[in-house]
């Protein structure tokens, strides 16, 4: 995969680094570092999805 930039009139082509790795590593050094696990997250989804829903309705 390339990454396509427009600078002025120049164009560049430069490869495009996957994203998804690092945040999984992010994600797990901060769920380590608050004491979160897969269960707090998941519940905490699923009030963030019921608060969407209740906006959405209103």
């Amino acid at each position: 995969m390339l990454v396509l930039l427009q600078i002025g009139n120049l164009i560049v082509l430069a490869p495009k680094q996957p994203q998804a790795p690092q945040l999984i590593d992010r994600m797990a050094t901060i769920m380590e570092n608050e004491n979160v696990g897969l269960t707090d997250l998941l519940s905490g989804l699923e009030a963030e999805r019921e608060a969407i829903g209740q906006d959405k309705q209103s």
